[in-house]
């Protein structure tokens, strides 16, 4: 199915943000039962095997090397006004920063931060950012995939990605 640029980010990133929470990446925030996702213990993971991939895909380094030098920028209040704001991340690996910059840009879009006409994202540096990120995204759920191929095999890997890992309460 072809999506629009902007609805092929979200559904990846959500596919693989629901995969990183039932890979177990995450912790409860409060006493309520709140999940907290541990992006870094996240990229902390998948650092090498990222590096790996991006070192023989030519068009994946291109994505990472443009996000990286040219982050999303962050919505702030100054002086009781929404303004854009240029905030490097600063979470101690490319990887890590690598994953806030994806989640800016994710939180950017749906929080109702980009222009659409048409349906379509019209921006050119946002157009840029969404292609970037769906290059990246969908290379680290193939290596989040691979990994499980490897782990558990192929019969138990398709269980695994079809019920996603971690058991559902609502379901036990």
């Amino acid at each position: 199915m072809c999506y629009p640029l902007h609805l092929e980010f979200f559904e990846i990133f959500s596919r693989l943000e629901n995969l990183v929470k039932r890979k177990g990446y995450f912790k409860k925030r409060n006493n309520s039962g709140d999940i907290q996702i541990e992006w870094n213990k996240f990229a902390d993971h998948i650092e090498p095997i990222f590096d790996n991939f991006k070192n023989k895909r030519k068009e994946l380094n291109e994505a990472v090397d443009y996000i990286i030098k040219y982050p999303p920028k962050k919505l702030v209040v100054k002086h009781f006004c929404l303004c854009w704001k240029d905030t490097p991340a600063s979470q101690g690996s490319s990887v890590r920063n690598l994953i806030v910059y994806l989640r800016r840009i994710r939180n950017n879009l749906f929080h109702g931060e980009k222009t659409l006409i048409g349906g379509e994202i019209t921006d050119d540096r946002d157009v840029i950012l969404l292609k970037y990120g769906v290059e990246i995204l969908r290379t680290i759920y193939e290596m989040i995939e691979h990994d499980m191929m490897e782990t558990y095999g192929d019969e138990e890997c398709v269980y695994l990605l079809k019920n996603e890992g971690v058991p559902d309460c609502n379901k036990v």
